[in-house]
């Protein structure tokens, strides 16, 4: 199961065209994943995938924004995500 939680639309590669970035997080039936992808929007009926990040987050865990802004003013677009984790044990 795939879920999106957020999307911005940026241009994140310096090709002056907008790109669209999707978070949000996957489970595969045993482990829950994050992730971030990039794709063009050049497709009219499917997102056309130019970059995938997903790691590892835990079952507890979950990606649930993502901004792109050039944070430190080079020119370049940083992509930055945002999420939440439980500690059911700990309840916190």
């Amino acid at each position: 199961m795939i879920f999106v939680e957020s999307l911005d639309v940026a241009d994140v590669d310096g090709d002056n065209f907008p790109e669209i970035v999707v978070s949000g997080w996957l489970w595969d039936g045993f482990y829950t994943y994050a992730y971030v992808m990039v794709g063009n929007n050049s497709a009219i009926t499917q997102l056309q995938r130019e970059a995938i990040y997903q790691w590892y987050i835990g079952s507890d865990a979950r990606l649930t924004s993502v901004a792109v802004e050039d944070t430190d003013a080079d020119g370049l677009a940083e992509i930055v995500v945002g999420g939440g984790y439980y500690d059911y044990y700990n309840g916190m």
